[in-house]
């Protein structure tokens, strides 16, 4: 996280956009994201961190078939 907040720095709000192609209302909140999580990681000591591979909406979609494409219970 320290190395992207090191890459991140040098690109202005449109630069991200643009650029690194993030979306406009994730480019202007990732810097202070990354410094909430950079210091809660530091107050707490906390040295990994895990993240999912689907984003919330994803996950609901894939819970959603599931349940609707399950087998009957007997």
């Amino acid at each position: 996280m320290k190395r992207v907040r090191d890459y991140l720095k040098f690109f202005s709000y449109q630069e991200r956009i643009t650029k690194l192609g993030l979306k406009p209302d994730r480019a202007d909140v990732i810097m202070p994201a990354l410094k909430i999580y950079l210091s809660v990681m530091k107050w707490g000591g906390i040295h990994t961190l895990s993240v999912p591979q689907v984003g919330l909406a994803d996950g609901l979609v894939r819970l959603m078939y599931r349940k609707r494409n399950a087998p009957p219970e007997q």
